[in-house]
């Protein structure tokens, strides 16, 4: 008997898709705009089963990817994570998504640098709806909260002499234990942009670069309002972030 291999990935689809709806096939990114800050590449991920052609004009040269060649009929060769530089002058270009040979275009994605002279941008790393690890930038303002819990009890410090040191104190914390809270805010991104925002919120596995570290977090904010141009004009998205860790050191 013949053995069979499937190929599969821990993604999911929207009731409203029916069952066993098929992902994408090409660039496995829902949204049609991403964001980098000036001067920095951003890594992009496209399924490469099905032969697809990603055509990009960086500094006035064409640049073609065909992935043709990448997939070997094993897991780890069908996702290609495509390295993407912005243009020397940092104006946006287009990444154009082909079939093979280029007669139908599958998906175009807007490369947009951002300026950001006064705050650090924040990178995060998510596993999106398609199963792969997507990342994204937060451009704005930080701002970054302790949480603290604790016990105590009351004890007693009168001595044997009857008397007392005021340095001691009657309450006595114990079990001190932190975790570090984050808010971050987007910049202003196209409405389109609402679907990478939707699939972070919905993602098991977050993790953001903080102080050179890459730390696994959780998502407080727990809800979030679907913003538009006409609505809302410009739109930004502020997300609460709690990493998913204690702050002193308890893993056994």
């Amino acid at each position: 008997m013949a053995t069979e291999y499937y190929l599969s990935f821990n993604g999911y689809g929207y009731f409203s898709e029916g069952t066993q709806p098929e992902l994408s096939r090409h660039a496995l990114v829902s949204s049609n705009y991403t964001y980098v800050p000036e001067g920095t590449s951003i890594e992009i991920p496209f399924y490469t089963e099905d032969d697809i052609e990603i055509v990009y004009t960086r500094n006035g040269s064409q640049t073609t990817v065909d992935t043709a060649s990448d997939y070997d009929q094993t897991a780890a060769s069908s996702v290609k994570y495509v390295t993407f530089q912005p243009n020397t002058n940092n104006t946006p270009y287009d990444i154009v998504v082909y079939n093979d040979g280029q007669s139908s275009i599958l998906k175009t994605i807007t490369l947009q640098p951002v300026c950001e002279p006064k705050y650090t941008p924040i990178q995060c790393y998510f596993v999106n709806k398609f199963g792969v690890i997507q990342q994204m930038y937060f451009f704005k303002a930080t701002n970054e909260l302790l949480n603290v819990k604790d016990d105590s009890f009351k004890r007693n410090i009168i001595t044997s002499s009857a008397t007392y040191s005021t340095e001691k104190s009657q309450f006595q914390r114990f079990n001190i234990q932190g975790q570090t809270n984050i808010s971050l805010n987007t910049g202003y991104v196209n409405e389109d942009f609402n679907k990478t925002i939707e699939e972070l919120f919905l993602s098991e596995n977050i993790w953001l670069v903080w102080e050179s570290n890459k730390l696994a977090a959780i998502p407080r904010t727990k809800s979030f309002r679907y913003r538009t141009s006409l609505n809302d004009k410009l739109i930004n998205y502020t997300i609460s972030f709690d990493f998913s860790f204690d702050t002193i050191n308890s893993v056994r």
